[in-house]
């Protein structure tokens, strides 16, 4: 028994060492490659920090993440898109429950080193919007315009066929006149390619 055994294992390494020198790859499980488009969402929790009032979220949790993504698909490592995402905490200052918000939109690209493995990084540029306000009286006032920078990774499960569960960690940064904005978050994501 323990011979047959032996042979069957050395059976299933000879088969990975002949694919392995051979150089064939298996065909991609991933359909990234098979469409010229892609939207999807995402939610998730982070912290964040601001520069404005001194505010500062330091737990995960501390603040609720969503995310829109529409795009062009440029091959199947590559992807090329629009990105809107908002971070948003209730705080508390001076006694008053108030509200603090950030939100990104991003010319956003992302890449996919290997075709047969759902791994990515991306990044991306575009404008920031920055609102803190009482959570009674939010006017028009709170809220400031700037730039945004956003970069992250993480991992794409796919399925089915053209739908894709993963998970991302995501930071972004908002530089406005009178100050800074910062988040980190951790976000469930819904793909459709």
């Amino acid at each position: 028994m323990r011979r047959s055994f032996k042979r069957i294992f050395a059976f299933f390494v000879a088969i990975g060492v002949v694919s392995a020198v051979s150089g064939t790859r298996a065909a991609p499980a991933y359909s990234r490659g098979d469409t010229t488009w892609y939207i999807g969402f995402a939610v998730g929790a982070g912290g964040g920090q601001d520069s404005y009032t001194g505010t500062h979220f330091a737990a995960m949790g501390a603040g609720a993440s969503v995310m829109f993504k529409v795009g062009a698909v440029l091959g199947p490592y590559l992807l090329l898109g629009y990105e809107t995402t908002g971070w948003g905490a209730g705080t508390e200052q001076n006694g008053e429950d108030c509200l603090l918000n950030f939100q990104h939109n991003d010319a956003m690209l992302t890449y996919f080193p290997w075709t047969d493995l759902g791994f990515f990084v991306k990044g991306g540029a575009g404008f920031a919007l920055h609102a803190f306000g009482p959570r009674h009286s939010f006017d028009r006032g709170d809220i400031d315009a700037g730039f945004s920078l956003r970069v992250g990774g993480g991992y794409e499960f796919q399925l089915l066929e053209a739908f894709n569960l993963g998970i991302e960690l995501a930071y972004g940064a908002g530089f406005f006149k009178p100050g800074t904005s910062q988040e980190v978050s951790g976000m469930l994501t819904f793909s459709w390619y």
